[in-house]
């Protein structure tokens, strides 16, 4: 990449490679102890512990931005703290620990009912050291700023069970999730659109109830499986990142409440020994119900809007395989599979389905625009219009080899249509600066080999 400094055209252009440096360590251990299963009353329990480090940075190593500083008055760069020629570098610690205590029991009432109950109980601590130093962020103290969360809470889980045979259950079930809140990043308030969100520093546990009714079945000799489940989760503190304005830098807010409800189910049938099909599909309905306002505006934040979808969540996927295999002697077996997965429309973050968001011109105008950064002098009311939505797509893969029971080769097409599909939207300075679409491998042919020791 490059970075644009201040100075006549030919110099502000300096190769600007961008590293990342990662150092983890982590240690878990899970002690369980259970009754053998076969009583009418069945229970476990269990202790949980894990402790987690990590160590993360980033730099932006600039040869001769120090020079080019000087000459435009500024002797010491931005800050003095950060190394030589480089404009931003960044060195996070993190200390992660979880505590938990957990057991389950359940009540078998008949042959046929069956009653369990749960409960978990959880504490965690995180710490965090902030070292940021540069012109695009807000630089902290040397020896950096250090900050921590901590929480606790009880989990439970019921789940009543009707056992029709041993071909089919019938299961009803409520549950309730956890997730730890946490630290936001310091945002460079100096820069041009970077202040107006300033002072979210934390963000609060996430915390949700999930309501489920379910069946599992077999018929035809067993040779058809089908399972089916309709879920309801009510969702209190969702945790949403959304982008600072037009400085890049992200920061993690609490909506109040969301919602999501749907419908999973999967078929499995094996007529005979040579064929299998499976398919499998989820449809939901995944939305807002409340609206997180900026202050300083009075207009939702980052998309946080009451009746957005949540990001990354189409509305219906499956996926569906036809699988072949046939015995070509000495032990050896030709198999083939082909799969098609298909994917609806979704978007990246909750910020896409603003209204406005895929216009790009010289005001930024109406709001949720974005506003052209007009380096290399574009034309005069040069305007761009994206579309922030991902579109649904379907890719199909195919996979025919020879196999035993030590090794296996198969020839594969990945992408077999050869389709390029956008399954994320990217950008930079609120796409003022740049944006793209990340999308999926082209068509990929391809010799597979394994041997099994």
């Amino acid at each position: 990449v490059t970075f644009q400094v201040f100075g006549p055209i030919p110099q502000v252009r300096l190769n600007s490679p961008l590293l990342d440096h990662t150092h983890l360590t982590a240690i878990s251990q899970e002690l369980r102890v259970a009754s053998n299963g076969t009583q009418t009353f069945d229970w476990l329990l269990g202790a949980f512990y894990q402790h987690v480090g990590r160590r993360y940075g980033q730099a932006l190593p600039t040869q001769g931005y120090d020079a080019l500083n000087a000459a435009a008055g500024f002797p010491l760069g931005f800050d003095p703290l950060a190394p030589p020629d480089n404009p931003f570098y960044s060195d996070l610690i993190y200390r992660f620990k979880q505590y938990a205590l957990f057991g389950e029991a359940t009540y078998h009432i008949t042959d046929q009912w069956g009653l369990t109950g749960g409960l978990r109980w959880y504490k965690f601590d995180e710490d965090k050291l902030l070292n940021f130093h540069g012109v695009f962020t807000s630089d902290t103290p040397a020896g950096g700023v250090p900050s921590s969360v901590s929480s606790n809470g009880v989990s439970p889980r019921v789940i009543l069970s009707y056992k029709v045979n041993d071909d089919a259950q019938f299961n009803l079930q409520a549950s309730r999730g956890f997730r730890l809140g946490g630290i936001n990043d310091p945002i460079n308030t100096g820069l041009p659109g970077c202040g107006g969100l300033a002072g979210n520093q934390y963000w609060s546990d996430e915390k949700l109830w999930n309501y489920e009714i379910g069946s599992k079945l077999r018929f035809l000799d067993r040779r058809v499986t089908f399972n089916v489940a309709a879920f309801y989760e009510d969702i209190k503190n969702l945790q949403a990142t959304v982008t600072v304005a037009s400085c890049s830098s992200r920061l993690v807010y609490n909506v109040p409440k969301s919602r999501a409800v749907g419908l999973e189910a999967e078929l499995f049938a094996r007529p005979n020994s040579a064929w299998d099909y499976g398919i499998s599909a989820t449809w939901s309905d995944t939305k807002l119900e409340s609206t997180v306002l900026d202050p300083n505006t009075g207009l939702p934040v980052g998309g946080l809007s009451d009746g957005n979808r949540l990001p990354t969540a189409p509305r219906f996927q499956g996926v569906a395989s036809v699988g072949f295999t046939h015995p070509i002697g000495s032990g050896r077996d030709f198999f083939s599979v082909l799969t098609v997965q298909y994917v609806g429309s979704t978007f990246s973050q909750f910020e896409n389905e603003q209204p406005n968001f895929g216009v790009i011109n010289p005001t930024g105008a109406p709001n949720f625009a974005a506003a052209l950064i007009p380096y290399g002098a574009p034309p005069a009311g040069t305007t761009y219009t994206i579309n922030p939505e991902l579109s649904s797509y379907s890719l199909g893969n195919i996979r025919a080899g020879v196999r035993s029971d030590r090794w296996e080769g198969a020839l594969y097409i990945n992408n077999i249509w050869d389709e390029t599909t956008r399954l994320a939207l990217d950008y930079e300075r609120g796409r003022r600066a740049r944006y793209s679409y990340l999308t999926n491998p082209p068509r990929t042919i391809g010799v597979y080999g394994a041997y099994h020791f």
